[in-house]
C-alpha cells in the first residue's frame, strides 16, 4: 500500500509541475471502484459508486519528468506542496525549500543569497516576479538577503529577539503574499536550471516533441544538412517504416482505433526544400497521403483540406476510405492532435499541437462533414449491393 502511494505522489508531483497547477491529495481510499470522497457542502464522505460521464483511458499528459534523483524527485514535490497550500507563509516555505535543497544542508545563507541575486535576471520582462523585484530595488540592495532573513527566517523561526511573521500581522502577510510569485519563479527556474527538468513552456518553445522519432531513422548529420538547406539526394533518405496517422486522446479512435485510410501508408520522399522533407504516403493502389516534416521549423506539416487523393476503382473500398476520411476530419477539427506512428512497431514517431480551424463557419463546417458521411453511406450500400449480385451470378 505504501509504495503504491508512493508512485501515486510522484505521479501527482510531477503531472502538477507539468501543468504548473495544484493537486490536492485530500485522503486515501482503497477499492477497485471509483467513489466520491466527499459530498459538497456536508463534510462527509460518500460510499456511492460513480460512473464517469466520458470514460478516459488515455491521460491527455506527455513529457511528464519521471527523474529518479532523490533531491530533484524533492524538488517536485516541495512544488507541488507549495502549489496546493492555502497558507501564505507554508507556502512561501515550501518554494524556499527547494532553494535549501539546492545548496544542501551544509550551505551557508550567503550562498543562498547569492544564488538568487545571481538568477534574478532571469525573469521574463513584465512578469509578476519581475515586477516584484523591482518594486524591491527600490527600498533594498540585496534580494537575496532579504528574501532569506525578512522572509524564509521570519516564517520558520520565532524568536523574540529575530523579526518573526506573527499570523495576525497584517501588513507582513501581504509583504509575503507579494513575494510569492519571486520565490515560486525562483524555484521554477532552480528545478529547470539545476535539476534538468523542463517546464511544459520550455517543452512547447523548444517544440522538439514532433519530429523526434523521425530524427534517429534519418540520422543527425541527414538532418542537419536537411537544416542547412544542402541539396539532398532522394537515395539519400533512408526507407521510412509503414506510417499511420491517427488523432490522440480521442475516444472514437483511443487505444489505437484505426481510421483505415490512414493506416499502413509507406511514405516516399518527393520533395526536399526550404529545411523540410515532402512525403508521399501511399497506400497502392487506392490511397495517396502528402505531408510534410518541417526539421527547420520542429513540425508535422498536414493540410487536412488537401492531403488525401482517392483513386476510385469502383469498388466498395473507395467510398469505405472517404467515410473514413470526414469521420477522421470530424475529429481533428474539434482541437485534435495528430500523432505519427510506426504502423509496424507501434512507436509514436510524433505528434502534433491541437489543430486550430481558422476562419470558418463550424455549424455549416460539421454539417458539411456529416453530409458527405451520409452521401457516401448510401454509395457504399449500393456499390456493395452491387458486388454481392456479381458474387452471386459467379
Amino acid at each position: 500500500m505504501n509504495t503504491a502511494r508512493k508512485v501515486i505522489m510522484h505521479f501527482a508531483s510531477s503531472l502538477a509541475w507539468y501543468e504548473d497547477s495544484p493537486i490536492h491529495l485530500t485522503g486515501w481510499i482503497g477499492g477497485s471502484r471509483c467513489f466520491n470522497l466527499g459530498k459538497p457542502g456536508t463534510g462527509r464522505e460518500s460510499a456511492k459508486p460513480i460512473t464517469p460521464l466520458f470514460p478516459i483511458k488515455t491521460l491527455g499528459v506527455r513529457e511528464l519528468p519521471d527523474t529518479l534523483d532523490k533531491n530533484a524527485r524533492a524538488a517536485l514535490a516541495f512544488y507541488r506542496e507549495g502549489l496546493a497550500l492555502d497558507n501564505i507563509c507554508y507556502k512561501f516555505l515550501s518554494f524556499y525549500k527547494i532553494v535549501n535543497l539546492f545548496i544542501g544542508k551544509n550551505g551557508k545563507s550567503c550562498k543562498q543569497e547569492k544564488w538568487i541575486n545571481s538568477n534574478l535576471a532571469s525573469f521574463r520582462r513584465g512578469s509578476d516576479a519581475q515586477k516584484r523585484v523591482d518594486e524591491l530595488r527600490k527600498t533594498c540592495n540585496d534580494i537575496g538577503k532579504y528574501l532569506y532573513a525578512s522572509c524564509r527566517c521570519a516564517v520558520a523561526h520565532a524568536d523574540a529577539g529575530q523579526q518573526y511573521i506573527d499570523p495576525e500581522d497584517i501588513e507582513g502577510l501581504t509583504r509575503l503574499d507579494a513575494d510569492l510569485p519571486l520565490i515560486r519563479s525562483l524555484a521554477q527556474i532552480l528545478i529547470e536550471k539545476e535539476y534538468g527538468i523542463k517546464s511544459s513552456l520550455t517543452i512547447y518553445r523548444e517544440h522538439l516533441y514532433e519530429l523526434r522519432g523521425f530524427k534517429p531513422i534519418l540520422g543527425e548529420k541527414l538532418v542537419q544538412r536537411i537544416v542547412d538547406g544542402d541539396k539532398i539526394n532522394f537515395h539519400e533518405i533512408p526507407v521510412l517504416p509503414r506510417l499511420s496517422i491517427r488523432v490522440a486522446h480521442n475516444q472514437k479512435f483511443a487505444d489505437s482505433m484505426k481510421v483505415s485510410v490512414f493506416e499502413g501508408l509507406q511514405p516516399k520522399a518527393i520533395q526536399v526544400e526550404n529545411g523540410a522533407v515532402c512525403l508521399e504516403c501511399n497506400k497502392m493502389p487506392l490511397v495517396s497521403v502528402v505531408l510534410s516534416l518541417d526539421f527547420k521549423n520542429e513540425r508535422i506539416l498536414f493540410d487536412p483540406c488537401n492531403c488525401l487523393s482517392l483513386n476510385d476503382d469502383r469498388s466498395p473500398m473507395p467510398v469505405q476510405y472517404a467515410i473514413d476520411f470526414n469521420e477522421f476530419l470530424k475529429v481533428y477539427y474539434c482541437n485534435g492532435m495528430l500523432e505519427l506512428w510506426n504502423t509496424d512497431s507501434g512507436e509514436l514517431l510524433g505528434y502534433t499541437d491541437p489543430f486550430l480551424p481558422c476562419n470558418i463557419d463550424a455549424t455549416r463546417t460539421f454539417a458539411n462533414f456529416d453530409k458527405n458521411i451520409a452521401h457516401w453511406k448510401v454509395e457504399l450500400e449500393r456499390r456493395q449491393s452491387l458486388t454481392d449480385k456479381s458474387a452471386g451470378k459467379l
